[in-house]
Formats: C-alpha cells, structure tokens, sequence
C-alpha cells in the first residue's frame, strides 16, 4: 500500500548514497554545502512545513524504517486524539 505522503529529506552533507537514493525514489531532497547538524536540518524542515499547506509534520532522523501503512495510521491516531 502507498502512502500519499510528500516526504522530503534533508541530507546533512553524508557521504553515502543517500541523495542519489532519494533521486531514485523521486524524493525531495534539500542538500547542505557542509554538515550543520541536526536541529539545523530540523528547523529546514520546519519551516518547509510551516510555509507549505501541511496539516501534519512527522521528523524521523538516523535511518528510520518506516513500514507501509504506518504513516496512515499515524494520521488516523491524529485525526482521533489531537494534541491539545
């Protein structure tokens, strides 16, 4: 099952074939000039997030997995119990 999700990653300067991956895979992709760090690449996506037409922001970071289906019912828990 596919997931309707835009997914954008930001690469923090690797040296593994983490952009050519994602080109592969027809991911957004933000590349950095040199490593900046975490947060840094969390506040891009933030503000990609804040500035866009997006109800929902999920931050995953260090290779996480993400199985089919997970995002929908992650949203589906959102839609039900909202943070307050």
């Amino acid at each position: 099952m596919y997931d309707p999700f835009d997914v954008l990653v930001i690469d923090d300067y690797s040296t593994d074939d983490t952009v050519e991956l994602c080109n592969e895979y027809d991911y957004e992709v933000i590349t950095k000039s040199e490593g900046k760090g975490l947060t840094h690449s969390w506040n891009l996506g933030y503000e990609r997030f804040k500035n866009g037409d997006y109800a929902y922001l999920i931050l995953a970071n260090n290779d996480i997995l993400i199985p089919d289906g997970a995002l929908s019912e992650l949203v589906s828990v959102f839609e039900n119990w909202p943070f307050s």
